[in-house]
């Protein structure tokens, strides 16, 4: 797993949130010379320098968090997360997409996450092609999203 650097826990001037166990344990456990630190940040409005926002200038917003590696969720049918949805578009838009991680193992497929219960992962009341899940539990080599990996120069 990637260790992240100190600078990325949080937004300058902002108070260190840890969203989840691994954050947690790498704060309180890992000692610092276990390996290189990596600046993994979760993308919000606070990592950028201006008043770019992603619902309304995704373009701008994303120019605005500068150069570096993009790992995200691919969101394009699930409309319930339309600034995901936004900010791949301008990513795909500014950026070099490098590869994609799908279940599957391929770079093309069904965009939805493969979990044990598909049903609890996609929208309510929306007609979405649902893969059948016999067939993906045969091909699939993992269980998790759909990511995509961008770089911006």
């Amino acid at each position: 797993p990637l260790l992240r650097a100190p600078e990325s826990w949080a937004p300058p001037g902002r108070r260190r949130v840890l969203y989840t166990p691994w954050m947690k344990y790498q704060v309180r456990a890992v000692p610092e010379q276990l390996g290189p630190r990596w600046d993994l940040r979760r993308i919000g409005p606070g990592w950028t320098d201006t008043q770019a926002n992603l619902a309304t200038a995704p373009a701008e917003f994303v120019a605005a968090l500068g150069p570096g590696l993009f790992l995200i969720e691919v969101f394009e049918q699930r409309t319930d997360h339309p600034l995901d949805v936004a900010l791949r578009e301008a990513l795909r838009a500014r950026g070099e997409p490098l590869v994609r991680f799908s279940p599957e193992g391929t770079p093309s497929g069904p965009e939805q996450p493969f979990f044990y219960q598909l049903s609890d992962h996609f929208n309510d009341g929306e007609q979405l092609p649902i893969p059948h899940f016999i067939p993906r539990l045969f091909e699939a080599l993992a269980v998790g999203p759909v990511l995509e990996l961008y770089r911006l120069d």
